[in-house]
């Protein structure tokens, strides 16, 4: 268990938020954030007997024969003494977890040395760092960072993007791997625009869904991936096929882990999301409702007869909410279906 704090006990030391203790000599200097009380006693000592003050010291024979040392030396020491005994949740020094279960790696504080996929790659990349920069650091793997060289943060930060690169890759061309959702990505590249053409759990899907799109887009100019296909160009801009077949209707996709449906519509090369559901129904309908908003052909509907259906009853709440306005009672359920009915008639 550790000692309890007492303010008096040392001279010149206090206990931050973290619980880690700050050597604060004289004269409003700093000598390092410490992981114990007598750490920080013994660096503002050594620091009072650099400045050549006379004070009273916390640990006079011990400071003296450590020898005086600047500020700058002590908050040094400091970090070098936290990397020592600070070893994190992976197994090495200089790098994190983040949310994206990826690994980044911090030879010091305000350097980043990129993204990497394994602990190892990222505590490799902070030594390569650590000695580009000259830094008195521990190292997770001397012998290894050492033959191959110290490297800035820049080309530490390249070395990670290539290394992602080549793990995503394809053959083919306009596909590349989705790591996180395990799929295969497609899109297309013409005037100037990028199209998502959605996720595909075949390489070759991908990659044929790629030579549709450009084929529409540039005709005989596209450079394609397989033969072109026989028929001619619409010139349109291409709209994704790639959803999830996990449901019997068009744009509704049902989520392994949640069950739930989710309702989407790609416009453009853009997703356009309406929304999460509890049915297939409701999703699909959510789904037509964006179909209708964009002014999409019927053919693209779930529900093509619904519509007339649902603009009668919503004007049919409408005006039932207006005659509860208006008389101060419920409407009575025959006058409601007549309302419905004549309006339904009507359109």
């Amino acid at each position: 268990m550790a000692a309890k704090y007492n303010p008096k006990q040392f001279m010149g030391i206090a206990r931050n938020n973290l619980g880690r203790f700050m050597a604060k000599p004289p004269n409003a200097l700093y000598a390092g954030t410490w992981d114990t009380m007598e750490e920080a006693a013994l660096a503002r000592d050594r620091v009072v007997l650099h400045l050549g003050l006379e004070r009273d010291l916390n640990f006079p024979t011990k400071s003296r024969k450590l020898g005086p040392a600047s500020p700058a030396e002590m908050v040094r020491a400091a970090r070098e003494t936290t990397a020592r005994t600070k070893i994190l949740s992976n197994g090495f020094l200089g790098v994190a977890l983040t949310a994206q279960r990826r690994f980044t790696a911090t030879p010091a504080a305000g350097l980043y040395a990129g993204f990497w996929d394994t602990p190892e790659e990222a505590a490799l990349a902070r030594d390569r760092v650590v000695l580009h920069f000259g830094l008195e650091r521990v190292l997770n793997f001397p012998e290894q960072s050492r033959a191959l060289g110290p490297a800035s943060p820049e080309e530490m930060v390249q070395a990670a993007h290539e290394a992602r690169a080549a793990k995503q890759t394809s053959h083919f061309r306009g596909v590349h791997l989705d790591v996180k959702r395990g799929l295969w990505a497609a899109r297309a590249y013409a005037n100037g625009k990028t199209y998502a053409l959605g996720r595909f759990e075949n390489e070759i899907d991908a990659a044929r869904a790629h030579d549709e799109a450009m084929w529409d887009l540039k005709g005989k100019l596209a450079v394609l991936n397989f033969e072109p296909p026989q028929r001619r160009p619409t010139g349109k801009p291409p709209r994704s096929r790639a959803l999830p077949k996990t449901s019997r209707y068009r744009g509704v996709a049902k989520q392994a882990l949640t069950g739930k449906c989710v309702a989407q519509l790609w416009v453009k090369g853009v997703m356009q999301s309406a929304g999460m559901y509890v049915s297939e129904e409701d999703a699909a309908e959510a789904h037509d409702r964006l179909c209708l908003h964009f002014g999409l052909p019927r053919e693209e509907l779930n529900f093509p007869n619904r519509k007339l259906q649902r603009v009668a009853q919503g004007a049919a709440r409408r005006s039932a909410a207006c005659f509860q306005r208006d008389h101060h009672e419920p409407v009575p359920g025959c006058l409601l279906e007549r309302i419905q009915g004549i309006l339904a008639c009507g359109n």
